[in-house]
C-alpha cells in the first residue's frame, strides 16, 4: 500500500475505505495550530453545537466558506478512497475513487471541551452522483491539499475550485444491497500505522487513547 508523509506537504495515497458514523473517530490531517507542522489528528465527526449538543453539525455548504466566520474556521482533509451515503429510496450508494486518483475530503474542524471535532464540506452533485443526491462532498485532488490546509483565508481563485464537483470520471457509483458485505472501521491507531507509520497524532491537551482505539460498526450516514 502507498504510504503518506508528514514532512512538506502532504501525500495522503491510497487509503482503504473505513465507514464511519457520527460522533466516529476519523483520522485528519492538518496543520498544527502551535507549531504550523503538518499532522495527523484523530477528530470526532460532527461539531456539536450550543443550541442542541446533540444534533452536531455534520455538513456544511461550501458556499459558507465565502463567508467572513467561516473563513476564519480550521480546515483539514479526511483521508479516504470511498465513501457511502443514501441515495432515493434511502438505498446506500458506493463511491469509489478511480483507479489512479488521490483525493481527500475537504473538512473544516473546532475544538472543544470533547476534544476537536470536524464537518466534512459539501457541493452540488456531479453528473454522477445527481440523480442519487442532490450534494456530495469536496473531493480535493493532491494538488489542492496545500492551499486547503494552508493558514488563513483562501483566495478567491481557490474557492471557485473547491466549489466545483469531482469530475465523474474520478469516481465509480453503485447501489449497495442489504445482503452485501461492507467494510469495518479499523481503529484510527491501525489507519495511521497504514497512513504514516512512525508518526504521533496531534493533540491540542492531553493524548486521547479513546479515540486511537475505538471500533465501532457502519451507520446509514456513513464516511470513508
Amino acid at each position: 500500500m502507498p504510504r503518506g508523509v508528514l514532512q512538506g506537504e502532504p501525500e495522503v495515497l491510497g487509503v482503504p475505505p473505513y465507514d464511519r458514523r457520527p460522533g466516529d473517530p476519523c483520522l485528519v490531517l492538518m496543520r498544527a495550530p502551535d507549531t504550523g507542522d503538518v499532522v495527523p489528528a484523530a477528530m470526532r465527526w460532527g461539531i456539536p453545537t450550543p443550541s442542541d449538543p446533540r444534533r452536531p453539525v455534520l455538513q456544511v455548504p461550501v458556499e459558507r466558506m465565502r463567508g467572513r466566520r467561516m473563513a476564519r474556521r480550521g480546515r483539514c482533509l479526511v483521508a479516504m478512497d470511498g465513501y457511502t451515503q443514501r441515495g432515493v429510496k434511502r438505498t446506500p450508494i458506493a463511491v469509489r475513487v478511480a483507479d489512479g486518483v488521490s483525493v481527500a475530503i475537504a473538512a473544516v474542524w473546532e475544538d472543544g471541551p470533547g476534544g476537536p471535532r470536524f464537518a466534512i464540506v459539501t457541493t452540488e452533485a456531479n453528473e454522477l452522483l445527481a440523480p442519487a443526491h442532490a450534494r456530495m462532498p469536496v473531493l480535493l485532488p493532491a494538488s489542492m491539499w496545500p492551499s486547503w490546509i494552508a493558514e488563513g483565508a483562501l483566495t478567491a481563485a481557490d474557492l471557485a475550485l473547491v466549489e466545483r464537483p469531482a469530475p465523474p470520471a474520478w469516481l465509480r457509483a453503485q447501489a449497495v444491497r442489504g445482503t452485501q458485505s461492507r467494510p469495518s472501521p479499523l481503529p484510527v491507531a491501525r489507519q495511521l500505522a497504514d497512513w504514516a507509520p512512525g508518526s504521533r497524532f496531534w493533540a491540542p491537551r492531553e493524548q486521547r487513547t479513546d479515540l486511537a482505539t475505538s471500533k465501532l460498526g457502519a451507520h446509514p450516514h456513513a464516511l470513508g
